[in-house]
């Protein structure tokens, strides 16, 4: 059977509507900040909803008391931390709109 001309434009709309939810969805998650702190109180780093890396904050108080032997492991993990937690954040939200 053929869609009637009014079936069309209310699937049309639905996907218009669609689109636009996906849209500010992605916004909203390339805006969001996930910030995780470096263990040892070295600093901060600073991810988007994607996981993608913005920022990495070092604490010059915390640096002292430490070298770069830790300092490269203490900000890898920290920003492992951050992508983990904006992927956890997409999951459940993609979850909750099912």
């Amino acid at each position: 059977m053929v869609p009637s001309m009014q079936e069309i434009e209310d699937f049309v709309a639905e996907v218009e509507r669609n689109t636009a939810r996906a849209t500010e969805r992605a916004h909203a998650w390339k805006s969001a900040r996930i910030v995780e702190a470096i263990e040892g109180g070295l600093g901060r780093v600073v991810v988007d909803g994607y996981g993608v890396l913005h920022a990495v904050e070092l604490d010059t108080g915390g640096l002292q008391l430490t070298d770069e032997q830790r300092l490269g492991p203490a900000v890898l993990d920290a920003i492992r931390r951050a992508e983990r937690r904006a992927e956890e954040k997409r999951v459940a939200e993609h979850t909750s709109l099912l």
